[in-house]
């Protein structure tokens, strides 16, 4: 990953990702999504999701869980710290 600026302090990097389907999605059907980060720690997240037919309670159709790292992104100041040093004419 090449990053040289950007307004953002910090980007993701997928370590592991899981995804597995257990059931066809109907169609026509209101799909209810559910998100929860297990754990955030200082470098590293872990988060998990399902997939319902229509409401929380609705029948399990898809979960997913992912691992990722926090990856902190070079500031303006960085930048100007690494600038190599130009000769002299």
């Amino acid at each position: 990953m090449v990053v040289v600026y950007s307004n953002l302090k910090y980007t993701v990097a997928s370590l592991e990702q899981k995804t597995t389907f257990i059931a066809p999605v109907p169609p026509n059907r209101d799909l209810s999504a559910t998100a929860k980060v297990v754990k955030f720690g200082r470098t590293i997240a872990f988060l998990e999701a399902q997939l319902r037919d229509g409401g929380v309670d609705g029948k399990l159709l898809c979960t997913a869980s992912t691992t990722i790292s926090l990856v902190k992104l070079p500031s303006k100041e960085d930048k100007k710290k690494s600038k190599p040093p130009q000769a002299k004419l």
